[in-house]
């Protein structure tokens, strides 16, 4: 997007898949019910469900729950200033991950590759640890279709989600051979927001991705609390068979993009020099 001038941001930790069953059918009447244990157990993380809602809760969740690339985004601020990333991140099902990330640290751009264990519990609630110490909190959610997560390293405040890049493997917008540009086509709405060198910069607009390469749209923007609406040209993209891509005008990568769920969803963020912007585009229609 041209006109993005203020750029696109990125973010990014895990994911988890979530199996349910329902409780228990009543007991005959002319008989004491036999004493059960609650399979479900809540995390006092996450304390707003209900005692009956928990005791309707049955062990679901395990490791192998969280299996797969997905794509995650992260953003916030750490000791070192503000933080935008953005890649993508592969569970085993075993306890083990590595991820691929494109991080912004005060608008100054890195590649960086890392690996974690993680845990997932029953609840669906999860950590991720590197070198023996909990770095993450993680919860999966959308039947294991994402997962949110927050830092927890001392001084952090991060904020993750991560979602899962194919959600039918098989289907036509997940090729055996991997992405193309033809997985994005259509109309997709996308968000922008974040910290620029001209201040702080929001944005609302609608692009449209032919399928072959190109898109083109337009936003209303916001800077410190000014607003203006402009078109931006056509414009170059690509996507590489893992899922990433990029947007390309004046033959430059302006913004960093993984596709995830078969192409519904984009995550991205800017790499224009100083932004710390993220990014998210949503499929205004999604095919059947």
């Amino acid at each position: 997007m041209h006109t993005l001038g203020a750029g696109l941001g990125s973010v990014a930790l895990l994911g988890l898949a979530l199996g349910c069953e329902r409780g228990n059918p009543p007991s005959a009447p002319t008989k004491a019910p036999a004493p059960t244990t609650a399979r479900f157990t809540g995390s006092a993380a996450h304390g707003g469900l209900s005692t009956s809602r928990q005791h309707e809760e049955s062990v679901g969740c395990t490791p192998a729950s969280l299996t797969g690339p997905y794509g995650v985004q992260r953003m916030g601020h750490t000791k070192q200033g503000a933080l935008t990333a953005v890649g993508i991140v592969t569970f085993d099902g075993e306890g083990n991950s590595v991820a691929s990330e494109t991080v912004g640290r005060n608008g100054v751009f890195t590649d960086a590759q890392s690996a974690a264990a993680y845990t997932v519990s029953p609840d669906c609630s999860g950590t991720l640890t590197v070198n023996g110490a909990i770095v993450a909190h993680l919860l999966m959610v959308h039947d294991g279709s994402a997962v949110l997560g927050m830092s927890l390293v001392p001084g952090d405040n991060v904020a993750s989600h991560y979602e899962r890049v194919v959600d039918r493997p098989g289907a036509r917008e997940a090729p055996e051979a991997g992405c193309t540009n033809a997985i994005l086509v259509g109309t997709y709405g996308f968000q922008r927001m974040g910290q620029t060198n001209q201040g702080q910069l929001t944005s609302l607009g609608m692009t449209v991705f032919d399928g072959q390469g190109t898109d083109s749209g337009g936003q209303t923007t916001s800077r410190n609390g000014v607003f203006s609406v402009a078109q931006f040209p056509r414009q170059p993209y690509t996507v590489n068979p893992d899922c990433t891509g990029a947007l390309i005008p004046n033959g430059t990568a302006f913004a960093h993009l993984v596709i995830v769920h078969g192409g519904s969803e984009v995550l991205g963020m800017s790499l224009t020099p100083g932004n710390n912007v993220a990014i998210h585009f949503e499929r205004v229609l999604d095919r059947p």
